[in-house]
């Protein structure tokens, strides 16, 4: 697309006063707006877009490897394909942005705004999304080995069938969140909060959930060796169709003091329907 061409066709741009060509060759972008652009596979691999408004803006299979998003608006955004990898998204408007299948590997998200976001089938394995905000995302079937998450906010967000195999989810808010049939071998949530969080099919293997929030979890046929909850608070939770022989309950808390099991379990371990005291 030529320069002309490509102008009219954007409205996002009008009163930008630099030189644009169909690859932003050369171009200095920083706080530019191209709100509402259609820029379809645009190869925009290494910019710098930081503080750039881009919400609404197509960029659907664009090519935005290492580019420099800091700051910008993408709410709204349809970057479904896209490829992000090693991207700077720090403090990012990315509220209702469309990723779903989006390659995110690797890329940096601190403090970005992910709210009510489609993330479906998006990779983000070795991201950074410390303090991020995910609350009402749909992260279903999305990939997130290895992430950072500490202290993300997932109040509401879905995570069925997600990959978190060895995700670091310190103090995070999965309140009231989805992780039906999710994978969270190895991962850790050490003092996270999972209130009314629905945990269907989980896989917990190895996950540390150490002085961890589940008041009014719902947990059955979780898949739990070696899973520690220790000082973690279960008031009111329900262990349901597990076996939690060689599980870690030391010193969990509740604040009725018992804790509920239905459990289909081996004969050394605790009885069905028993009341585990603490």
């Amino acid at each position: 697309m030529h320069t002309q061409e490509f102008l009219e066709q954007s409205p996002g741009l009008n009163g930008y006063k630099g030189t644009l060509d169909s690859d932003f060759n050369q171009t200095d972008l920083r706080g530019i707006s191209l709100s509402r652009a259609d820029l379809t596979g645009m190869d925009l691999r290494g910019k710098d877009l930081s503080n750039a408004n881009l919400s609404e803006t197509n960029l659907s299979g664009a090519n935005l490897i290492r580019a420099n998003l800091t700051g910008a608006n993408l709410s709204g955004a349809n970057l479904v394909r896209a490829t992000l990898s090693e991207a700077d998204l720090t403090r990012v408007n990315l509220s209702e942005a469309n990723l779903s299948e989006a390659n995110l590997i690797k890329c940096i998200l601190t403090n970005a705004g992910l709210n009510r976001a489609n993330l479906r089938l998006a990779v983000l394995s070795a991201a950074n999304l410390n303090q991020a905000n995910l609350s009402e995302a749909n992260l279903t079937r999305a990939v997130l080995i290895s992430a950072l998450m500490t202290f993300a906010n997932l109040t509401g967000a879905d995570l069925s069938e997600v990959s978190l195999t060895g995700a670091d989810l310190t103090g995070a808010i999965l309140a009231e969140a989805n992780l039906t049939k999710t994978n969270l071998t190895g991962a850790t949530l050490v003092r996270a909060t999972l209130c009314g969080a629905r945990l269907n099919e989980t896989n917990l293997t190895a996950v540390n959930l150490t002085e961890a929030n589940l008041s009014r979890a719902e947990m059955s046929s979780l898949v739990i060796t070696g899973a520690n909850f220790s000082r973690a608070i279960l008031s009111r939770a329900r262990f349901n169709r597990t076996d939690l022989t060689g599980v870690n309950l030391s010193g969990a808390m509740m604040h009725d003091g018992t804790l509920t099991l239905q459990s289909e379990m081996k004969s050394d371990s605790l009885p069905i329907d028993a009341k585990l005291q603490i």
